[in-house]
C-alpha cells in the first residue's frame, strides 16, 4: 500500500532540516530515526557496481559507454 506523500517525505525533510543533523553525513535514516544499513547496503562491491551502472544510465556520451560492445 503506497504511503501518502507527506508520510513518505517525512524522513527526507527531517534529515534535511533538523539542526542536530547539520553536520551528519553518510548515515541511513528510516522513519525519522537513524537506522542500520542492510547487509547488501554495506557491500562495497555492489556499491561500485551500482555506481558504474548509474554512470552508464545518465551518460550523454554513448561512445565510451558502449565502446567495448562495438569492438
Amino acid at each position: 500500500m503506497p504511503l501518502e506523500a507527506r508520510v513518505a517525505a517525512a524522513t527526507t525533510c527531517y534529515v534535511a532540516t533538523h539542526p542536530n543533523l547539520k553536520n551528519t553525513s553518510g548515515k541511513y535514516f528510516a522513519d525519522c530515526n537513524e537506522a542500520s544499513n542492510s547487509e547488501i547496503g554495506c557491500n562495497l562491491k555492489e556499491a561500485a557496481r551500482l555506481w558504474s551502472f548509474s554512470e552508464i544510465m545518465i551518460s550523454t556520451d554513448f561512445k565510451p559507454v558502449f565502446a567495448p560492445c562495438m569492438a
